[in-house]
């Protein structure tokens, strides 16, 4: 009896995967979000390496007021990329609605990490001091045309 050779894993993505994720982001571009969200998942699902998806799907799933739902793909994306600011960076957004705001703070230190001179990490990064009441980092963080004046 001859043994079967083993072919190598093969990643197929069906033709379908990437215009139906722009398909999504035109969806979630008009505040469409359910059909944004059912169109990101299935992009998701067939182009399971595409970090750019599932931060589509995150901020589709974030825009939608559904947090929770928003933490698993960007877990993935960082997965496939711990260096990710922009997962990182939304991932920090989700968890300051959440209001876990210790994790907001380090997945947003985390970005700016990866990104220091980002305005829009550090401006958010600053809010999320200010909620735990920690006033002198929130100042450190906020860009300096949205410090407070006098």
């Amino acid at each position: 009896m001859r043994a079967t050779p083993r072919l190598p894993k093969v990643n197929i993505v069906p033709c379908w995967a990437k215009p139906t994720a722009k398909l999504g982001k035109v969806y979630a571009a008009e505040k469409k979000y359910q059909p944004a969200i059912a169109a990101l998942e299935s992009a998701a699902l067939y182009g399971r390496e595409s970090q750019e998806v599932l931060i589509d799907l995150a901020i589709a799933y974030f825009d939608a007021e559904q947090y929770e739902k928003a933490l698993k793909p960007l877990a993935r994306a960082l997965a496939a990329n711990p260096q990710s600011a922009n997962a990182h960076h939304m991932l920090g957004k989700t968890y300051f609605m959440l209001g876990d705001f210790d994790q907001s703070v380090a997945e947003l230190r985390a970005a700016l990490k990866v990104t220091p001179s980002d305005k829009d990490i550090a401006y958010t990064l600053g809010l999320a001091y200010l909620k735990q009441h920690q006033f002198a980092l929130a100042q450190g963080d906020l860009p300096a045309h949205a410090r407070p004046v006098g």
